[in-house]
C-alpha cells in the first residue's frame, strides 16, 4: 500500500520518539563523566591528606596494612634500645648502707735514750781502772728510756770496735786471746752478780733483741717481766731517771795485751728499739 512503510525499514525509537542510538550515546557520555568526577575526587583527597608518597596509606584490609604494622613495631624496638643505651649506667656497687675505709698516719716513731740515774743523757761510760784478765760490771746506773711518746718497744743490743789500734771484740765464750775483750749485758733493776752472766747475754756485732725473763737473751731467770727489755711501754717506770729499764754491762779483758793506758772510746754500744 502506498504511504505505508515496511516495519523492517522503519527507524527504531525509544521513549518519546528519541532514536535508540542517541540514547546509548548519552549513556556512554554520562558514564565517562562519572568516572572523571571520581578520579578528580580521589586526587583531591590524596593532596589534602599528607602521607609518605612512597608508602601510600592502606586500609586495614589491604595487603600493605600488615607490612606497615611490622615496620611500626621495628621502629618502636629501635627507639627503646636507643633510649636504654643512652640512659646513665646504674652503679652496680650501690648499697644501703654504703661503706668506706678509714686511714690515719701515726706520727710517733720508735725511739730510745740512754740516761744516767738522774735522767741526763749518757753518751759515755767509763769502767775506770782495770787490770788485764779482770771483769767489771758498771757500778753506776745505765738506764734506757722509751721516749717514743706511747709506742711499745722491745730493745736490742750490738757493739762495734772503734779502730784498728783498739781492743778486739770476742763474740763467743772461751778464753780471750791477746787484746780481746768480751761484753755481756743484762736488763734488770738490781745489779747482777758476775755469775749471773752466761753465754746467752754476750753482746755481738750483729744486733740481737732481748728475750723474756725466763732466762732468755739479755735477761736472768726469775726477774720481773717489766725489767727484761721486752715489750717496754712508755710509762717512766724508773721514776728517778724517767726511764723504763736498767742495763748492766760486764766487761772482761784478756790476760795479755800490747796496749796500756787509757783506751778512750774503744767500742760503741748500740741500743735500739724494734
Amino acid at each position: 500500500m502506498k504511504g505505508t512503510a515496511d516495519s523492517g525499514s522503519r527507524k527504531r525509537t525509544s521513549g518519546a520518539g528519541t532514536p535508540e542510538r542517541i540514547v546509548r550515546a548519552q549513556g556512554v557520555r554520562e558514564d565517562i563523566g562519572r568516572r572523571q568526577a571520581m578520579s578528580i575526587e580521589t586526587t583531591d583527597k590524596q593532596i589534602s591528606t599528607p602521607h609518605d608518597v612512597r608508602s601510600p596509606q592502606k586500609s586495614p584490609g589491604s595487603p600493605g596494612a600488615g607490612w606497615r604494622g611490622v615496620m611500626r613495631k621495628r621502629l618502636s624496638t629501635v627507639l627503646v634500645l636507643f633510649a636504654a643505651l643512652s640512659a646513665p649506667a646504674l652503679d652496680a656497687s650501690a648499697a644501703n648502707p654504703d661503706t668506706m675505709t678509714l686511714t690515719v698516719t701515726i706520727g710517733n716513731a720508735l725511739s730510745v735514750r740512754i740516761k744516767d740515774s738522774g735522767g741526763t743523757d749518757l753518751t759515755n761510760y767509763d769502767f775506770g781502772s782495770m787490770s788485764l784478765g779482770q771483769a767489771s760490771v758498771n757500778s753506776t746506773q745505765i738506764n734506757v728510756d722509751n721516749d717514743s711518746g706511747g709506742l711499745t718497744e722491745s730493745l736490742q743490743l750490738s757493739v762495734g770496735d772503734n779502730g784498728a789500734n783498739s781492743m778486739l771484740l770476742r763474740e763467743t765464750s772461751g778464753a780471750l786471746a791477746q787484746d780481746e775483750y768480751r761484753l755481756q749485758a743484762v736488763f734488770q733493776d738490781a745489779q747482777p752478780r758476775h755469775t749471773d752472766y752466761g753465754n746467752e747475754v754476750i753482746v755481738t756485732a750483729a744486733a740481737q733483741a732481748a728475750q723474756d725473763s725466763a732466762g732468755g737473751r739479755f735477761s736472768i731467770t726469775g726477774i720481773a717481766a717489766a725489767e727484761d727489755g721486752v715489750s717496754v711501754t712508755d710509762v717512766n717506770r724508773l721514776a728517778g731517771s724517767a726511764s723504763e729499764v736498767r742495763l748492766w754491762l760486764r766487761l772482761e779483758l784478756a790476760g795479755t795485751s800490747v796496749l796500756s793506758g787509757v783506751q778512750t772510746n774503744f767500742a760503741t754500744l748500740y741500743v735500739s728499739a724494734v
